[in-house]
């Protein structure tokens, strides 16, 4: 699983690790799905890039089906 290392709330790296790994680095989170760079912020289990969300796919097909649904196209 790929892991962003938070520090001060700035992703100074991103990791690949297995799960049973993660608690020998406390200052990773998991961003599997997640399209997270170095220098992204981190904040209240967010991350953001140039002060914008950074959405999982799940999140951004959502958001395009919810938009299409108000310009009256459906499936």
């Amino acid at each position: 699983m790929r892991y962003a290392l938070i520090t001060d709330g700035i992703v100074t790296n991103t990791i690949a690790l297995l799960p049973y790994n993660a608690s020998d680095f406390p200052n990773a989170v998991s961003i599997e799905g997640l399209s997270v760079q170095i220098g992204d912020t981190y904040v209240d289990g967010r991350f953001y890039h140039n002060n914008e969300p950074v959405y999982s796919e799940q999140e951004q097909i959502t958001d395009m089906q919810a938009a299409l649904a108000i310009l009256g196209y459906t499936d």
